[in-house]
């Protein structure tokens, strides 16, 4: 019976820790990782900007709409490969399926597609073996000279006290969250923002996500940046399958990054937007989305 009782209760305390690992209630890259999984309604209030006008806004990344292009891209699916385009060269987006690892070069990705039509971006991407896959469209460049890639470029976009807000239009197709016994399992959809600033050491990465397949966000400092991530939305599944439309105060999450690492403050004057993404990460996952008008304005 002792033993019985023994056994019944190591299960008991290893299950414990395993949720508690799962949800990160033993620690994890940040204290506020979870919280930065799981924004309240009220947390939602302070950065949606509601019935947002357009009218005296500029926009940084190029031709969001596609508008004035009628050609159509589709790379048809793709199984085990490293895909790269940009169908529309300099002029415009670049689309971009890849896979990666830490420590190694560019991985092929176990599964991908990528779509240009209609006025929206379709991104299909699923990963395996270990490594992430990232299915993407980009503007701008933050590993050297726009003159390295072949889609729109924009000039870095100083913040300083500039209003910046992130619009978009997303629906999520599909979602493969990847089995749950696996402890390495990553999925998210959301936008990336790199800021340099010559008054700092190393990049603010800015991830915002509108779907995870875990309960935390790997928000932390680490000697190649500062890396903040957050959820903006409080219903993860809110766009499976159905259009949103997103507006979104960006300088709110500059604000917080600031604060959650300790950023001087002179460095804000001179933190430069260098490139926006829209974007699948996955890791034994996957997931389909189709994005509309997306577009950074700013005044």
């Amino acid at each position: 019976m002792k033993l019985k009782i023994s056994s019944g209760l190591f299960a008991a305390i290893f299950l414990v820790l395993i949720y508690l690992f799962w949800n990160n209630k033993l620690g994890g890259p940040s204290p506020l990782s979870a919280v930065d999984a799981n924004p309240t309604s009220q947390d939602i209030e302070q950065w949606s900007v509601e019935h947002f006008q357009k009218e005296g806004w500029r926009i940084w990344n190029n031709n969001p709409s596609l508008d004035t292009y009628s050609r159509n891209f589709d790379s048809g699916e793709k199984r085990d490969g490293n895909l790269q385009f940009a169908p529309w060269g300099k002029d415009n987006w670049g689309l971009k399926a890849y896979g990666w690892g830490e420590g190694v070069g560019e991985k092929d990705v176990a599964l991908s597609r990528l779509k240009a039509q209609d006025g929206k971006f379709y991104i299909k991407v699923r990963q395996e073996g270990g490594f992430y896959g990232n299915g993407t469209m980009i503007q701008g460049w933050n590993w050297g000279s726009c003159e390295d890639v072949p889609w729109h470029c924009p000039p870095p976009l100083i913040a300083g006290d500039k209003k910046i807000v992130l619009s978009l239009d997303l629906k999520i197709d599909s979602i493969d969250p990847g089995q749950w016994y696996s402890l390495t399992r990553w999925l998210m959809i959301g936008a990336t923002f790199w800021f340099r600033s010559p008054d700092l050491p190393k990049p603010l990465v800015t991830d915002l996500g509108f779907y995870i397949n875990r309960s935390i966000m790997f928000s932390h400092e680490s000697a190649s940046g500062y890396h903040y991530q957050k959820m903006v939305v409080a219903n993860k599944t809110e766009a499976i399958n159905c259009w949103r439309h997103y507006d979104i105060d960006l300088i709110w999450f500059i604000n917080d990054a600031f604060r959650r690492f300790n950023i001087p403050e002179s460095a804000r004057k001179t933190l430069a937007l260098q490139s926006v993404e829209m974007l699948v990460e996955s890791k034994e996952s996957g997931a389909a989305i189709e994005v509309g008008n997306f577009a950074l304005y700013y005044k």
